[in-house]
């Protein structure tokens, strides 16, 4: 059994390191004893709780001292600790080698959102338990109105459209991802399309469709900057505009994923957190060439920016706020989303910057980790259950050492993670942490 799990980790870490920590639960069922659940619905904590699982999923749940355990199980004694959904990161740009970056900071789901058949062969390698890391989600690449410098799809007539759409349809992405630039014609036959092959859209708002044409779409919406511009171009003057906007993303049904902490970073290129940031120990995990691309950003005098001008920034990013506060206000599904690679965003780290990010912007821990857990397991399109601790939901799950109500930066260091059934412990992640570093 240990063997056949060691042969699935070998492109992440060695075998030597991973004996120990990891437990099959193919072939016997894993037990977590002794442990506090915290309801992500209503934020209560269920007490001294016993979890099995089998063949990754949650098959029983309840009072330790009611609980039979199996002969044949793998027993975690979790006295002490808090156990919780795993989180997902909803807006990401990954390669393979950040699986254990994933892994390691508690994310067990991810939606890749500029796919390609390489992401479309490593989400079948991670369900068919060939790679151990978070499930995973892949949009479409980019459809795109004009030629760009990264991976795309060009629509320039909308007479192409059902063609391309049908072969994305056809090699199993799992969502249009929307891009810039296209016209109002090829938005709506795109929309036709991939209506008819029941994939969802999901991506930026093209000027000549405006928010109103997306939402009427069904388009989920992705980086809150996007609204905003949308709204109110770059007047930040007035930003009651952003209420009425919230009201209609709220009547449409969609959910919005903001991605505000790279603007955070970007409001203010002096701030002294950018310096710390990047000093961190956690560059060691990003590649030459990103880091090169951020310190263009960050260092010069004159750096590559959002936006033209420096004073823009601020207002930019309260705008930002506002309108999540404004969304949150009226029930819209907010997902965590990270934009990683972009500036300072590191794969897996940079939730953790998100859920801040949410937080200073208005929501409360509870909300932040809400939609980090079963808001996205709700909206989007996984072929299991997750985001709940309950029995049929699949065990990806976390483990914690102290109460992340109390404080979110808990959940940076998860003692143990269970992803797809599949346990490791902190050994086994910071196992995952070493084999990840930049060579």
């Amino acid at each position: 059994m240990v063997l056949r799990i060691l042969r699935k980790l070998t492109c992440i870490v060695a075998a030597s390191i991973m004996l120990a920590p990891i437990a099959s639960l193919a072939d016997s069922p894993l037990v977590v004893r002794n442990v506090d659940i915290l309801d992500v619905e209503t934020g209560a904590y269920r007490r001294n709780q016993t979890l099995i699982v089998l063949d990754g999923l949650i098959t029983k749940i309840g009072k330790s001292n009611s609980i039979q355990v199996p002969d044949d199980s793998e027993i975690i004694d979790a006295s002490g600790w808090i156990l919780m959904p795993g989180l997902t990161d909803a807006h990401a740009h990954l390669t393979e080698r950040d699986m254990g970056l994933f892994l390691a900071n508690g994310i067990t789901s991810v939606r890749e959102m500029n796919g390609s058949p390489t992401h479309l062969r490593l989400r079948e390698n991670i369900a068919l338990g060939d790679v151990v890391g978070p499930r995973v989600l892949v949009s479409s690449p980019l459809i795109t109105g004009r030629e760009l410098r990264f991976r795309h799809e060009l629509v320039e007539d909308p007479v192409r459209v059902a063609d391309l759409i049908a072969r994305l349809a056809n090699e199993g992405y799992d969502y249009i991802k929307i891009y810039d630039d296209l016209s109002l014609d090829s938005y709506a036959a795109i929309a036709e399309s991939a209506s008819q092959h029941s994939i969802s859209l999901a991506g930026h708002i093209p000027e000549s469709v405006g928010l109103e044409g997306v939402l009427s779409a069904g388009q989920m919406l992705e980086h809150n900057e996007k609204i905003v511009v949308d709204v109110l171009g770059y007047d930040f003057s007035d930003l009651s505009g952003l209420e009425k906007a919230a009201q209609a993303i709220s009547e449409s049904g969609v959910s919005v994923t903001p991605t505000l902490a790279v603007h955070e970073f970007m409001s203010d290129r002096r701030n002294p957190e950018i310096a710390l940031r990047m000093a961190a120990e956690e560059l060691a995990y990003v590649d030459d060439d990103i880091l090169m691309w951020w310190r263009s950003v960050f260092a010069s005098e004159h750096p590559r920016e959002l936006h033209e001008q420096d004073s823009v920034a601020p207002p930019f990013l309260a705008a930002q706020r506002r309108l999540l506060r404004e969304l949150a206000k009226r029930g819209v599904p907010i997902l965590v989303g990270t934009d990683t690679p972009n500036p300072l965003m590191i794969a897996g780290f940079s939730l953790h910057d998100e859920l801040a990010a949410l937080v200073r912007a208005g929501l409360t821990p509870m909300d932040a980790i809400r939609s980090a857990t079963v808001v996205p397991g709700q909206q989007l399109a996984w072929t299991a259950r997750i985001g709940k601790v309950e029995v049929g939901y699949a065990a990806d799950v976390i483990l914690i050492d102290g109460d992340p109500l109390a404080d979110l930066s808990l959940l940076r260091r998860p003692s143990g993670v269970i992803a797809n059934g599949i346990w490791l412990d902190r050994r086994a992640l910071d196992a995952m942490l070493q084999q990840a570093l930049r060579r």
